[in-house]
């Protein structure tokens, strides 16, 4: 393995009080970092060596990262951060340069796809993937690697040799999310240190996967710039395949499904189940939805396939407010559900 085909993929250090300003926090739970994991999987996918540390589920501070990466010597670093917790992805870049002069920084997540100038104004982070990342970031390294020119690479930040700041033209959105490999869920140490707060699981093992991206809605209060505002979905099949994989692997009892609006399509949900009850697969689930597309039959139905609890954007309860911020629900639907 060539050293410049190795990259370790880091989730920042954040604590639960820091995340949820609240002590409350700390009975919470965590789930997969599937973006990065999904990076992951595309790069081992085009023949490159990958490390992933989780640092906020594994409990592991900056000197404990300092470790894992003097124990693997990646040639990158690639950061995942959100805006709560970019101060703690800017503090470990910069112990990693102290003592890692010659390891280039790669800063990825919703933070920098939403900030773009916020984020590359740190020295310490040296290029941006912007919004999906599975293919930009091959073609990134692949660029650096042949010391090619980065203009021609979709959806990243750099700096030129004048050290201003070059945003590349947007990558288009995958419409074929079934050609992504699944996260590379083998890198991760121990499955079970996942888990949604007590209140959001009925059995564990339980594990978040992610079926769709994009959300068509217009609600004026949301950022969508890592997903983009068009829906796109995997196929039934594809789903399937993917929590057999879970079952079989890691003997997963209960799937939370994490998309902004598993729901939104009814015919997907029923091609879902039905293949799944071919395979004679059952089991518990939760997602997220919209309540306006909600009715009673397909609540009874869902519910016999396994769904238990539903968590829905509400937002308001003044009807008033849920127009202005077009979330297009009323109080004279949520009433009637």
């Amino acid at each position: 393995m060539k050293p410049g085909n190795k990259i370790l993929l880091l989730y920042p250090p954040i604590s639960k009080l820091e995340r949820y300003s609240s002590e409350i926090g700390n009975a919470g739970g965590e789930q997969i970092p599937l973006g990065i994991f999904y990076i992951a999987s595309s790069l081992q996918k085009n023949n490159f060596e990958v490390k992933v540390i989780d640092a906020e589920a594994e409990h592991l501070d900056t000197e404990q990262i300092l470790k894992e990466i003097t124990s693997f010597l990646p040639s990158y670093i690639g950061i995942s951060a959100t805006t709560v917790a970019f101060h703690r992805a800017l503090e470990v870049a910069k112990e990693v340069l102290r003592i890692f002069k010659d390891i280039k920084i790669i800063l990825g997540g919703p933070h920098i796809s939403s900030n773009v100038k916020h984020a590359m104004s740190f020295p310490e982070f040296d290029y941006g993937v912007l919004c999906e990342g599975e293919l930009t970031i091959v073609e990134l390294l692949d660029a650096l690697n042949k010391n090619e020119s980065l203009s021609n690479v979709k959806g990243i930040a750099y700096r030129n040799e004048k050290n201003e700041l070059i945003v590349t033209p947007t990558r288009e959105y995958n419409t074929n999310l079934d050609l992504l490999p699944f996260p590379a869920y083998e890198l991760i140490k121990n499955i079970s240190i996942y888990t949604p707060p007590p209140s959001n699981y009925k059995t564990l093992p339980v594990v978040n996967i992610i079926t769709s991206r994009g959300c068509p809605s217009q609600c004026t209060f949301c950022d969508r710039s890592v997903f983009g505002q068009r829906y796109r979905q995997r196929s039934a099949e594809n789903i399937v395949a993917e929590i057999k994989y879970l079952r079989e692997r890691y003997g997963v009892k209960e799937i939370a499904f994490v998309d902004d609006t598993f729901m939104l399509l009814k015919k997907r949900i029923y091609e879902i189940f039905e293949l799944l009850d071919k395979e004679n697969i059952h089991f518990y689930w939760t997602c997220m939805s919209r309540i306006n597309i909600m009715d009673y039959d397909f609540l009874k139905y869902i519910k016999s396939k396994g769904c238990w609890h539903i968590s829905f954007g509400i937002e308001s309860g003044d009807e008033e407010i849920l127009k202005i911020i077009k979330k297009n629900i009323s109080l004279r639907k949520q009433n009637r559900l």
